[in-house]
């Protein structure tokens, strides 16, 4: 049976939030540790999953990357991870990837994500928004979308059902950090 193919990343900072407009593509900045988690919920899930951090990276050849990755990687999912000066090229990667290939579930996670669910399930095509921290809800999360089953059970995310934006119960966080 084929594992399902997940590609996690974070996009660029937009040009004016990066300082004196130094870029960094060299990979030696440090790695965004959520999608790191998520990665290895996944992995240890059964789950194929390749993992990118492109937030030091010029915005033009983030999005070129990105569509080599989704051209050759073909995932099934991809989930990535907002910050507010991440957005636009979130959003001008959500578009491309719709445009490389339509049925592509897309998962956003992040701060800006959770913050601004409404506004962007009602402007993007995006599946689902984890709210919060998406380790406890990915594989389900995942899971439900790739077998086309519902949603609503799934605790911490908003998706978008028939025009109608739906945020379902929070995820009781817990208290053994450990």
């Amino acid at each position: 049976m084929k594992k399902i193919r997940v590609f996690l990343f974070e996009s660029s900072v937009e040009d004016q939030n990066k300082e004196r407009g130094e870029t960094n593509e060299d990979n030696t900045v440090p790695f965004p540790i959520g999608i790191l988690y998520l990665d290895s919920v996944l992995r240890n899930n059964g789950f194929e999953v390749l993992t990118k951090d492109y937030t030091a990276w010029n915005e033009e050849h983030c999005l070129k990357e990105i569509e080599r990755e989704i051209r050759r990687f073909e995932p099934d999912v991809v989930g990535i991870s907002v910050m507010t000066m991440t957005r636009i090229s979130t959003f001008k990667a959500i578009r491309l990837i719709k445009k490389i290939n339509p049925d592509i579930k897309i998962i956003l996670g992040g701060i800006h994500a959770s913050v601004m669910h409404e506004q962007i399930l009602k402007n993007f095509e995006v599946d689902a928004i984890t709210i919060g921290e998406a380790d406890k809800n990915i594989v389900q999360l995942i899971n439900n979308l790739i077998k086309n089953k519902s949603l609503k059970k799934i605790k911490g995310i908003a998706f978008k059902e028939r025009d109608k934006i739906i945020k379902t119960e929070k995820i009781e966080l817990s208290r053994d950090i450990d």
